[in-house]
């Protein structure tokens, strides 16, 4: 087409309702989970309480043993860590890790119902910082640590994991990692966050704290509960929850604030 000349072709006009929908047109197809806590404080049986089939990125050998208390259930696991293992080297490889997380994702692209889980992404955020360890460039003379700006890597890496799993909006995340004492001052404050990246908080819809507890129940001499210490639907909402639970979580939601999660489809139930 030479200059000054207008296309034959007429131009398809582009309106506000091709990309955007008003707000209140949207439901809440699946959620973003975050736990962290304490061992045995049912963070892998949460993941798995989750609607099926349940895929369980597994990074701490736990899900076969755990698996026995969701007989029928659909639950898939990869085991990561056996993957991560260098045989010739005989430890743990960070590349390798994550090279195989990501093809484990790609497996899943098809993947539009159920649940995706992550336990932990404590083990899976100090590998992306170990793979950082042998890609950056460019490091102190004094400490030979990585530069600060080297670490655009890894958030780089970071975010694209993430992300390519929330768009899968119908499909339930869950995250799972271990407690980090919150220090100020170089002093331990006493509360406790999720050892992952500072980042994935406020990603989630919402994060459970795990906590088991002795009683004087000889019958149940512990009692297992959480607390919601962040929640995108309503602020300051710190509230308990037994048991640890997806049913008792999305009904919690629904009956304290009138959340509405949809309901896994009948597709979903085992052949």
């Amino acid at each position: 087409m030479a200059w000054g000349t207008k296309p034959t072709v007429p131009v398809k006009e582009i309106k506000p309702a091709d990309y955007f929908k008003p707000v209140d047109s949207y439901k809440i197809p699946a959620l973003e989970i975050l736990l962290f806590g304490e061992p045995e404080t049912m963070k892998t049986g949460f993941a798995m309480s989750c609607p099926q089939p349940v895929y369980g990125i597994d990074t701490e050998g736990k899900w076969p043993i755990v698996q026995r208390h969701f007989p029928g259930k659909q639950i898939f696991v990869f085991d990561l860590l056996e993957k991560a293992l260098d045989v010739n080297a005989d430890e743990i490889d960070p590349k390798i890790a994550l090279d195989e997380l990501e093809n484990a994702l790609t497996s899943l692209k098809d993947v539009q119902e159920g649940t995706i889980a992550f336990d932990s992404m404590t083990d899976i955020y100090q590998w992306m910082q170990a793979w950082l360890e042998q890609v950056a460039t460019y490091r102190s003379e004094k400490t030979g640590a990585p530069y600060q700006f080297e670490w655009g890597k890894l958030n780089r890496r970071w975010r694209q994991l993430i992300q390519r799993v929330m768009a899968k909006k119908n499909v339930t995340k869950v995250y799972t990692a271990h407690p980090r004492e919150i220090f100020l001052r170089k002093e331990g404050t006493g509360k406790y966050e999720p050892a992952t990246h500072d980042t994935l908080p406020f990603l989630c819809h919402v994060v459970l704290h795990t906590y088991k507890i002795p009683t004087a129940d000889i019958a149940n001499p512990v009692d297992y509960f959480a607390v919601i210490e962040k929640c995108s639907f309503e602020k300051s909402y710190n509230r308990e929850m037994r048991p640890v639970t997806y049913d008792q979580l999305v009904e919690t939601l629904r009956k304290d604030l009138k959340v509405e999660i949809a309901r896994p489809s009948k597709t979903a139930t085992r052949k």
